[in-house]
């Protein structure tokens, strides 16, 4: 059983939605996100297939920076 509405409830209704309609606002942020799960996307598969390059590169460096320098790789300076 449907009940009716008064006119005034369906004016009010009418004029929000009609104001919700108008809004962009909303659309910018949605396009925001949009933007920003592509960009998720696109990257995650993209970080995981370099991942093994990535972790090697830095065990190099601080393999090398666990190693004490050379003997030569501080000259001395003459006056």
């Amino acid at each position: 059983m449907r009940t009716k509405l008064p006119l005034r409830t369906k004016l009010q209704m009418r004029t929000k939605l009609q104001s919700f309609w108008r809004d962009t606002d909303g659309a910018e942020m949605l396009e925001w996100a949009v933007v920003t799960a592509v960009l998720l996307i696109v990257t995650i598969p993209i970080i995981l297939a370099i991942q093994d390059e990535v972790m090697l590169f830095y065990e190099r460096i601080f393999g090398a920076m666990e190693k004490p320098p050379p003997g030569d790789f501080i000259t001395p300076v003459t006056p």
